[in-house]
């Protein structure tokens, strides 16, 4: 499926360099390609950050699951940005 798809069906986030941090409240973290997400592409959806470096797509898979992971298990908790 392409990316607005995904986007389009609900709690889809775009991981990028520049975010908001992960949150339950946005479970699919789309991955982009190595040259990054077009205009178009980032209208879709929120940008997530997974961290301050650029990630290889297939690193930035695992952080984003290893990052849900602890949300869920309680092992960390979501930033509070009020």
């Amino acid at each position: 499926a392409d990316v607005a798809t995904i986007a389009s069906a609900g709690g889809a986030v775009l991981a990028d360099r520049v975010g908001s941090p992960p949150s339950l409240a946005n479970p699919k973290v789309l991955i982009g390609p190595e040259g990054g997400w077009t205009d178009a592409e980032r209208a879709l959806a929120p940008p997530v950050a997974l961290g301050d470096l650029v990630l290889r797509a297939e690193t930035a898979a695992i952080t984003a699951g290893a990052i849900f992971a602890a949300l869920r298990s309680g092992r960390v908790r979501p930033l509070d940005h009020n």
